[in-house]
């Protein structure tokens, strides 16, 4: 078990681990960007998902790509974002700026879809397909993050238990409950299982746990929203 093995790694440094091998944690580091949304002086992380002709679909949280501008930036476009992409080499190395878009918004769940022209993005972590047999508690993951001024680092956490969270909006959805809190900057990232899916976006921390969209929220928001063909 690895729940207590929490490492941050750098390209070209992962670590060992017998559920989640270095191929798939490359795999997830080149999947995964940090974004800077203009408007709201928001920084967090992406994670492709899929691709669409030279388009690059990603899954961030809806928290971090809000509806309206910080004031004094009322005139940025709230719907572009800025990607910053990394490549895997011995050392963290900035490979580009690009621009994405916000193409959906899901606040209930904390979900958006972005999508960027990418022809050369160098690959995706595609969503855990329908059925979910393998994912049963307690769960080892990784988890992939960026913080404000540095390229993702991978993490490995257990998740436990699955919580209902009533917002004080009133609205309620349903999030992984992991035993890692998460730091500033991680907030959109992925949550991958032993299989190589993404099963969860990263939405905040609570009670010193880290909280991950659930699976079967991101199904349903991603259907409402006309995205049902990511997963």
């Amino acid at each position: 078990m690895y729940s207590l093995l929490l490492l941050a790694t750098l390209p070209g440094q992962f670590v060992e681990n017998p559920q989640f091998p270095k191929a798939r944690q490359q795999a997830a580091y080149e999947a995964t960007v940090r974004t800077y949304h203009p408007a709201s002086r928001s920084y967090g992380t992406a994670v492709a998902v899929a691709r669409r002709d030279q388009s690059v679909l990603f899954l961030t949280a809806a928290h971090l790509v809000p509806e309206q501008a910080v004031a004094g930036r009322e005139k940025e476009d709230v719907k572009r974002v800025e990607l910053f992409v990394y490549t895997v080499q011995k050392h963290p190395k900035l490979s580009s700026l690009e621009t994405a878009y916000v193409r959906a918004r899901m606040p209930n769940e904390d979900l958006a879809v972005l999508e960027a022209v990418l022809p050369n993005f160098p690959g995706v972590v595609p969503i855990c397909p329908k059925p979910q047999f393998q994912l049963r508690l307690p769960m080892e993951v990784m988890t992939v993050g960026a913080l404000e001024d540095g390229p993702p680092d991978i993490q490995f956490d257990t998740v436990k238990a699955k919580k209902l969270i009533r917002k004080p909006d009133d609205t309620k959805a349903i999030y992984w409950e992991a035993d890692v809190p998460q730091k500033i900057g991680r907030s959109g990232g992925p949550m991958i299982d032993a299989q190589g899916h993404v099963i969860g976006i990263a939405s905040g921390t609570w009670h010193e746990k880290g909280y991950y969209t659930y699976i079967n929220e991101m199904y349903r928001a991603l259907k409402d929203s006309g995205y049902a063909w990511l997963y």
